[in-house]
């Protein structure tokens, strides 16, 4: 038969169904363009995983990881350490020639063990007062560690939520893009913050976002570098490392004009001396290591 002679429906309905499916997978219809990528993403990282590779050799800086193990409780106690241990450690990393560090967890709560608050405790009296007047001119375990934050490049975290703020949070424009700041509008916002206490903020070199983003079926496979807070384009942790160790005042994006499903969305980000390429969402995939993938890690407990 000549093609010319049949159906038009046999021609048809195949550009329909294209079509149609171009249409989901661009809109991202019921999530169904994000499952397809992150069982895609997932099989590439077990077929062939990240090879590990020193990263000095590769960015140029020496990055260590210092965990909580069983002698480190052993010989500090049990987790959260004292302010006063952050200090002495943070001194310990700088005079062993540490450049920077980056504390990956949250300081939002004044210093537990801070003599103030056995004020409370004190029978009060006149005999008491002395006992009063020594505890308040003690050092507060906050500033120590200020102190020691303030002697090399720190980098600290705030939370992001949904609930009332804790403590305020003061964020300089930290994060730029060319062209519009409609770039930043696909970012995950948040309507409050909880910011380390007063006098690390003001002591640290960067602040950015501990908050992590997962997938629908809760895997972590993309590390975000912005997050929007109230509005405002914020940087995460792994954002501000980036930016301070880089001796920079802001972390520079470059957007994509976007086309005909999709406005304007991030597509690189300076860092490391180049032009990394990002997802849509300012977000950069993240390549396992051999031995992360058979832990399957990049899961969420």
């Amino acid at each position: 038969m000549n093609p010319s002679n049949r159906p038009r429906s046999v021609w048809t309905f195949p550009l329909f169904v294209l079509a149609l499916v171009l249409v989901v997978l661009a809109g991202d219809w019921d999530a169904s363009a994000t499952r397809l990528r992150g069982a895609l993403f997932d099989h590439y990282q077990h077929v062939g995983p990240r090879p590990y590779g020193d990263t000095r050799a590769t960015a140029g800086y020496a990055v260590r990881v210092l965990d909580i193990d069983a002698p480190s409780i052993a010989r500090f106690g049990p987790w959260p350490w004292p302010r006063a241990v952050l200090a002495r450690l943070t001194d310990e990393l700088r005079a062993q020639g540490a450049q920077l560090i980056v504390f990956a967890f949250a300081l939002d709560r004044p210093d537990p063990a801070s003599p103030r608050y056995l004020i409370a405790e004190i029978t009060p009296g006149p005999s008491a007062e002395a006992a009063r007047t020594m505890l308040l001119q003690m050092p507060s375990p906050d500033g120590v560690l200020a102190q020691a934050f303030a002697r090399i490049a720190t980098v600290t975290g705030f939370t992001l939520g949904r609930a009332a703020p804790g403590n305020p949070l003061h964020l300089w424009k930290r994060i730029a893009a060319t062209g519009s700041q409609d770039l930043f509008a696909r970012m995950h916002t948040f309507d409050a913050a909880a910011g380390p206490v007063a006098p690390l903020a003001a002591a640290a070199a960067g602040i950015g976002a501990l908050d992590l983003v997962l997938d629908r079926d809760g895997r972590l496979r993309r590390l975000p570098l912005v997050l929007r807070l109230r509005g405002q384009a914020v940087p995460t942790l792994d954002a501000e490392v980036l930016r301070v160790a880089r001796h920079r005042s802001r972390l520079m994006f470059d957007g994509d004009g976007g086309g005909l499903f999709s406005g304007p969305h991030t597509a690189s980000v300076k860092a490391l001396g180049r032009d990394l390429p990002t997802a849509p969402d300012g977000s950069l995939w993240l390549a396992y290591a051999p031995d992360t993938m058979s832990r399957d890690i990049f899961a969420a407990a």
